[in-house]
């Protein structure tokens, strides 16, 4: 069933970040299309954070070394997020010297200081929020509790379609010690409330009301677009980011 949702909504997405960019010319578009989507089905898969990484680590290193100057390899990189850091370098090194001033390499770079400041299996990072009501709020307060930070904006259309399977999930584990937090990319606050209401959303939000390149969140964690996410354990541990409405089920299933 996985494969025939990847193939359904996720293939075209992913030919067109292939068609975008140049392979090198020594692997066809083909091979980065089934790497992504390999990728995209460990991270579905049962097994535990560090054997994904692994299998995600070698996937891409044995691509990686068949073509070393192919920019795509940048975005692939950058799109593992999920990687420690230690993975996240050894992959760029194995590019070649060519693709250092490549203009896919500065999201290399935001996605290694994202994940410098934020890394899958440790700690969250010490983080205080505003609510709509001004009130100062503390990730801490939350310790105990399964927290899913969502960042997102009334005017990102992807982030607003994600939210009716994020209040399935809501309603399901809210009562078994589930929380989400909204944080609002936006600058408007009429068009930021308004849009919480009309989507139904019941979670605490969050926005500084100051604009993308503005907000302290965004700038904290190098997040550069929407939907984003982080998803934290009762220990406070990060063990997912920018996770489909799918993954963060499957954790919360998983854990309850």
């Amino acid at each position: 069933m996985r494969q025939i949702i990847f193939f359904i909504f996720f293939m075209p997405a992913i030919k067109a970040v292939c068609q975008n960019q140049p392979t090198g010319g020594k692997v066809n578009q083909t091979h980065y299309v089934k790497l992504m989507g390999a990728i995209y089905n460990v991270e579905n898969s049962t097994q535990i954070r560090e054997e994904k990484n692994t299998i995600i680590f070698d996937l891409i290193e044995t691509s990686i070394k068949l073509d070393p100057k192919a920019e795509i390899n940048l975005s692939i990189i950058a799109q593992a997020i999920n990687l420690n850091l230690v993975q996240t370098d050894s992959l760029v090194k194995l590019t070649d010297t060519s693709l250092l001033h490549s203009p896919f390499m500065s999201n290399v770079r935001y996605s290694r200081n994202r994940i410098a400041v934020s890394e899958t299996g440790k700690f969250f990072p010490p983080l205080t929020l505003t609510d709509s009501n001004g009130k100062k709020v503390l990730i801490s307060d939350y310790k105990g509790k399964f927290l899913l930070i969502d960042a997102w904006s009334s005017w990102c259309t992807p982030c607003r379609g994600q939210v009716p399977e994020l209040l399935k999930i809501y309603k399901k584990y809210y009562n078994k010690g589930f929380e989400i937090l909204g944080v609002s990319m936006d600058q408007n606050k009429e068009a930021w409330l308004k849009a919480v209401e009309k989507d139904k959303q019941p979670w605490p939000q969050f926005c500084e009301l100051v604009s993308f390149q503005q907000n302290s969140f965004a700038r904290k964690f190098f997040i550069t677009g929407i939907p984003s996410n982080f998803l934290i354990d009762e220990n406070g541990i990060l063990i997912g980011q920018d996770l489909s409405p799918e993954q963060v089920a499957f954790l919360l299933k998983k854990s309850f």
